[in-house]
């Protein structure tokens, strides 16, 4: 295991963090989201999880070199990059319903096992 610096290490731990959270928002838009119509607040949770999409790729690209050696780090990348074509297809269904569906039926299944193999691969990083 290569040595970290607190830097680094910190990162790991707040990319572990902003996973936890990005799970809040996908429990709040599965619970919430209305067949209906799009509410404000649901839009706000959407973009957010998008901007934490675009986070979680930065540290991507800093975590190549701590996980550089590591297959399983780049079979969970080009699972991460699936997640993504499969959350952009909520920015591209009509109804609320079909967002609805595609969120329990695909995006929130596929995110949380990439999610679960990811802390696993860290953990041992930044626990003392």
């Amino acid at each position: 295991m290569k040595e970290l610096t607190d830097a680094k290490r910190q990162m790991l731990r707040d990319y572990n963090g902003l996973l936890s959270v990005m799970t809040d928002g996908f429990d709040y838009l599965e619970s919430n989201l209305n067949e209906e119509t799009l509410e404000q607040t649901d839009v706000r949770v959407f973009n957010d999880l998008l901007a934490s999409f675009e986070q979680l790729n930065k540290c991507h690209q800093q975590m190549t070199a701590i996980f550089s050696d590591n297959k399983q780090f780049s079979d969970l990348i080009e699972e991460f990059k699936e997640i993504i074509k499969l959350f952009s297809e909520c920015f591209t269904t009509t109804s609320s319903a079909e967002k609805k569906d595609l969120l329990s039926s695909k995006v929130i299944p596929a995110f949380e096992r990439f999610k679960q193999q990811m802390e696993q691969l860290v953990a041992p990083h930044i626990t003392h």
